[in-house]
């Protein structure tokens, strides 16, 4: 596993296929998240689909996900696409963390640490999304300066739909990995 970045209490590495029966058991350690959802997702597969589902019209190579690791344990993950849906933005499609890690500031180190890191890739927005009943994430995202941008549906499923925000990097990178 390629390491992208590190934060005090984080390091955050790409994940792939041999990752998949721990990424399985975070997902499934965190099924009430996906129980709150209108669509009702099977967290084993959101595993498989973290791994691989990408936006339309995107690369392979333009999918990450990102297994976020306190020492050997995996406590959080999250999936990003870059370049998605214009050259500079990146997409920030599902941050979880372990309901044993939340509350502790894990999600917003980790994802001040992708800012650092993104701007260090030359990018120059970060977009993402949040489900509409979990204002928990919105506020998070506005906390680290993203504004809220549209609502959408993602995919054929209606019942699926998300809340947009988006935001400059202005942060200083971090030495690239």
């Amino acid at each position: 596993m390629t390491v992208l970045y590190t934060t005090p209490r984080l390091t955050v590495r790409r994940l792939g296929p041999a990752q998949l029966p721990a990424l399985r058991l975070l997902m499934c350690d965190c099924a009430a998240f996906f129980a709150s959802l209108p669509h009702e997702p099977d967290p084993e597969r959101e595993a498989e689909n973290l791994l691989l589902d990408r936006p339309p019209g995107s690369a392979p190579q333009d999918l990450y996900a990102l297994g976020l690791y306190q020492g050997d344990t995996l406590v959080g993950a999250a999936n990003l696409c870059a370049h998605h849906p214009e050259a500079g933005t990146w997409f920030l499609g599902l941050l979880l963390m372990h309901p044993d890690a939340r509350g502790q500031g894990l999600a917003r180190e980790a994802v001040d640490g992708l800012g650092a890191w993104l701007a260090a890739q030359g990018a120059r927005e970060l977009r993402a999304v949040t489900h509409p009943g979990d204002h928990s994430t919105g506020r998070l995202w506005e906390r680290l300066g993203l504004s809220f941008h549209r609502e959408a549906t993602r995919g054929d499923d209606p019942r699926d739909r998300v809340r947009i925000y988006r935001g400059p990097l202005a942060r200083q990178p971090v030495p690239a990995l």
